[in-house]
């Protein structure tokens, strides 16, 4: 007697595959539509949840081996936190709030003006190589008798600032005119949308929040959120997480605990492993950069250790660095190709370190993914999410890694088996 069709193994997962691809259609992004219009306040909740996830080692230490309770251990470590937080700003917020004014003085009032001075030395010493040409030429060509006019070819040519050897392989004029353009353009920049267009780029959703609150007042209301949340997912962490196991089939629970352990070992190694590769590469950049003669090496530096979090983002504060070095030298007349190869030699080296040194001893090969792996997902997630999507990518695509190695590729190589 033939076995009915819907007791076949390839039948039932095909169902089940149909009606999963039916909540990706449907369900899934209703509710991912409202997650993201939801995202400013759910930022901070989230955030509030990986900085407990992070301490949790520390806070089960002490609750463990001191036999501190859980809420000590908490408040404890968010003291520690803020204090260490207090002293790194009481050191840094000076040189900090300086290179920072210096940078927004020279974008929006002496860039425009150098780069003008430059450009308008330039052109003068062109006017005067096209106009002392004709001089020279006629002075050796008098035949009438008299005495020649003095020759003041020389003196003129010593008088004229020769232009930048960088402009003698263009068309000066082109250069000058594109120049002049950009500048005036960047000086009549405002400056309001150009802080509106940051913080959307955030895309944190702070408008969802009111019109009348300010991306100011929003951070500190993210701060007090994220400062109560923290508390208390510290607090209840190991709680929630034992009260979560019985709900898991008894006939699964051994394998899903496996599972989830291995998700726990590759998240934890790849945010703590990032936190302490951003801080590095931070301290090595604004070094580096000060020794390198970098205009706003301090403020470039932990910009660019921050966007170390995101996979080959720093590389933005790289650019940054070369053209502010560029301007720099520029504008002091003082401009060589060392100029824009110290910058990128110093964060060459800053990479190679990363890559070889810190990389491995932190965070070693937890999530497993290859560089092209994981560029797609931070791409993908950032179409997705935004800034939080590339935060979230690699490590959403580990644990679906991990998921398909373990669970989905046996369960398929089992049915092909059968058949």
């Amino acid at each position: 007697m033939n076995e009915p069709l819907w007791n076949r193994r390839w039948f039932q997962w095909l169902i089940v595959s149909l009606a999963a691809l039916a909540v990706a259609a449907f369900v899934l992004p209703l509710v991912l539509g409202l997650l993201y219009a939801a995202r400013s306040v759910l930022v901070p909740v989230l955030a509030a949840f990986a900085l407990a996830y992070i301490v949790n080692p520390l806070v089960n230490l002490l609750h463990r081996r001191l036999k501190v309770r859980r809420s000590l251990g908490t408040a404890a470590v968010m003291v520690l936190a803020v204090a260490l937080v207090l002293v790194v700003l009481l050191l840094i917020s000076k040189p900090l709030a300086q290179q920072a004014g210096q940078l927004v003085g020279w974008l929006k009032n002496d860039w425009p003006t150098k780069l003008q001075e430059v450009l308008q030395q330039t052109q003068d010493a062109t006017a005067d190589d096209k106009t002392i040409a004709p001089q020279t030429d006629g002075s050796e060509l008098q035949t009438n008798g008299s005495e020649a006019q003095p020759d003041n070819t020389e003196a003129q040519t010593d008088n004229a600032a020769p232009p930048p050897w960088w402009l003698k392989w263009v068309n000066r004029e082109q250069v000058h005119d594109w120049a002049g353009r950009g500048s005036e353009a960047l000086a009549n920049l405002d400056w309001k949308q150009v802080w509106s267009l940051l913080v959307s780029s955030l895309d944190i959703g702070v408008g969802t929040v009111g019109t009348a609150i300010s991306f100011t007042s929003y951070l500190a209301l993210a701060a007090v959120v994220t400062a109560f949340c923290f508390f208390f997912f510290s607090w209840k962490f190991q709680p929630l997480c034992d009260w979560f196991v019985p709900f898991i089939p008894r006939s699964h629970r051994d394998k899903t605990l496996e599972l989830l352990g291995k998700m726990d070992q590759t998240v934890a190694a790849f945010i703590r492993g990032r936190l302490v590769q951003a801080t590095v590469m931070g301290i090595v950049l604004s070094v580096g950069w000060w020794i390198a003669g970098v205009p706003g090496f301090l403020l470039l530096g932990l910009l660019s250790g921050a966007l170390n979090l995101i996979p080959f983002a720093a590389v933005i504060g790289c650019a940054a660095a070369v053209a502010l070095s560029a301007y720099g030298a520029v504008a002091g007349g003082q401009f060589t190709l060392w100029v824009l190869l110290w910058p990128v030699l110093v964060y060459a080296i800053a990479q190679t370190l990363d890559g070889w040194v810190v990389e491995p001893l932190v965070q070693g090969k937890a999530t497993d993914l290859d560089p092209v792996t994981v560029l797609l997902v931070v791409m993908l997630g950032a179409a997705l999410g935004g800034l939080l999507g590339m935060m979230l990518a690699i490590p959403v695509a580990a644990c679906a890694k991990i998921l398909s190695k373990e669970v989905l590729l046996p369960k398929l190589r089992e049915l092909a088996a059968e058949h």
